[in-house]
């Protein structure tokens, strides 16, 4: 187990800048069922957002406005180079291209050019990545398993979509990957690591964000492969640490100076028992801790219909939580 570790720490790699691209080059966008052929000239940078308002292992993303439309949209810049990243960026164009769901973030075209590749898409207010810390950050934190309950349900809904239209496993669930706006959407987002099933598997071990990976894909990446109850693996690990506020592989994986190193999450990912939720109602760690045996075969299913996720919130009661606690 620790050489397969071992291997898949070291092939852990990626990077990228932003760099400016000529603005002669033009592309079709699809906003609203509206065809506009946009070029560079059309993308303007708003004077009170010119700082990036996001960043990933790949790319870069900024608040920008669409010229002939109006309206604001969300810019990744994705630089090439290494053979990584062109897969990455090739991932992202053709699945965009092909999904469309009411819990996928709307995408509207890409710009290329010989050195950066420019996605857009619907621009969102905030993310849960956001949302927890701003939540840390005030005297008691408090998740209400409502809002659990609506972002569950959109992200499995979301996965349900890729798995049965597509054949495709997200493979970086996130709380930076989930977004939200003002008036109470929920979406995912971020196709860079998605990966086109071969009879319901996928056989290489990938990357991803590490806390949230598991144990199947540091294992079993190679002959017994592993499929979409990875994804919800990662969902189980999420809300576990929405729900309490402390990350159940991150704080294990501490060491006592305080340091978090890559190797030692592994290791505990996969030598560990599966974390397990014992605070909240009783259906709420139910489904949580459906979603994280070791047993991928034991998971909840993209489509189950579990009691958790089928009494969920509407969206007015999303906006009116993120309004009053100032989330966005």
């Amino acid at each position: 187990m620790r050489s397969n570790l071992t291997l898949f720490y070291d092939s852990l790699t990626g990077n990228t800048t932003r760099e400016s691209s000529p603005r002669r080059v033009s592309s079709v966008f699809l906003i609203d069922g509206v065809s506009y052929q946009t070029s560079f000239a059309d993308i303007l940078e708003l004077d009170e957002y010119k700082e990036q308002i996001g960043q990933g292992r790949f790319g870069v993303v900024f608040r920008r406005r669409h010229r002939q439309s109006g309206i604001e949209l969300a810019e990744k810049v994705v630089t090439k180079g290494a053979t990584q990243i062109e897969k990455y960026i090739e991932t992202e164009k053709e699945l965009w291209k092909r999904c469309n769901n009411e819990y996928l973030v709307n995408h509207y075209g890409a710009i290329e050019t010989p050195i950066n590749v420019h996605l857009y898409f619907e621009l969102l207010d905030t993310c849960f990545r956001k949302i927890y810390d701003k939540l840390k950050s005030y005297q008691q934190y408090e998740f209400p398993e409502v809002i659990l309950a609506k972002l569950a349900y959109s992200t499995v809904s979301a996965l349900s979509y890729l798995k049965n239209h597509h054949s495709v496993i997200h493979r970086d669930i996130k709380p930076s990957n989930i977004l939200a706006n003002r008036q109470g959407q929920i979406k995912l987002t971020d196709f860079g690591l998605a990966k086109t099933l071969i009879d319901s598997k996928a056989y290489t071990r990938g990357i991803g964000s590490l806390s949230y990976i598991s144990p199947e894909r540091i294992s079993s990446g190679g002959e017994n492969g592993y499929g979409s109850p990875a994804d919800i693996w990662s969902l189980g690990i999420l809300l576990i640490e929405l729900s309490t506020g402390f990350h159940p592989i991150l704080e294990q994986a501490r060491r006592p100076n305080g340091d978090l190193v890559e190797l030692d999450i592994l290791i505990k990912i996969a030598e560990l028992d599966s974390p397990r939720l014992c605070e909240g109602s009783p259906v709420l760690c139910n489904f949580v801790n459906s979603c994280l045996y070791k047993d991928p075969s034991e998971r909840m299913r993209c489509d189950s219909e579990e009691e958790f996720i089928m009494n969920v919130c509407n969206e007015d009661m999303v906006a009116s939580w993120l309004q009053h606690y100032n989330l966005c």
